[in-house]
């Protein structure tokens, strides 16, 4: 088959799906691209090549790259400032914006209800730390923390037990309510309050005798 004949069967076959159903570009390039590869395998893997260098030059006018491009540079944009507990001018603060600005395209595009993601497309709406959608919690409240005093943390690169004493308990708690926003102290840490409070009680007893006898001894008359 010469060239002018190969070119006709491939536009027909296009023209034919063209009025049989309803057909992306990217559909008709498959097509093509098919076809080629059945008749021409040479000239289909320049066409694939050409594809692909198309694809990279669009996206480089994408909102997308621009926003990768500003992490690379470290711009002072809104994204690189966005995050107050993460510095854009570390390595590994860049990796993190890397990582939030693809996460937050990958939910607005495939995630997100159309409604909401225009929503907050135009700023009717905000949705906060869009980049933990998919994790299916938010950003503040992501541990229980009766479950984290009582049995400690763990994961797959070690662990930290349960708090032993009052003032690790309050620390733990301090630094998790303080990060998480999460205002559930009465319910959480009183179980541990009192399971504290009989240990030091207990304790108490048989610290007693010493405490007073260095009182008694720093009050000895001359």
């Amino acid at each position: 088959m010469n060239k002018e004949d190969l070119i006709f069967e491939i536009t027909m076959k296009v023209i034919e799906r063209i009025f049989t159903s309803r057909i992306s570009v990217e559909e008709i390039q498959d097509l093509v691209e098919t076809e080629l590869m059945k008749n021409c395998p040479e000239v289909a893997k320049k066409y694939i090549i050409y594809r692909e260098w198309r694809n990279i030059e669009r996206e480089k006018k994408t909102q997308m790259k621009q926003v990768m491009d500003g992490i690379v540079a470290i711009d002072k944009n809104d994204v690189n400032l966005n995050n107050a507990n993460m510095s854009s001018y570390t390595p590994a603060g860049q990796m993190m914006t890397f990582a939030s600005e693809i996460t937050k395209d990958y939910t607005y595009k495939y995630l997100l209800p159309q409604k909401y993601a225009e929503a907050h497309r135009l700023g009717d709406i905000h949705i906060h730390d869009l980049d933990y959608y998919p994790t299916k919690t938010t950003t503040y409240i992501q541990y229980d923390l009766g479950e984290l005093f009582e049995n400690g943390f763990h994961t797959k690169n070690g662990s930290i037990r349960a708090p032993a004493k009052h003032t690790k308990l309050r620390y733990a708690g301090n630094y998790c309510f303080s990060d998480q926003s999460k205002r559930t102290t009465r319910w959480t840490v009183y179980p541990c309050i009192r399971l504290f409070h009989g240990k030091r009680s207990t304790q108490n007893l048989f610290e007693t005798p010493d405490h007073f006898s260095g009182i008694l001894h720093n009050h000895e008359p001359d």
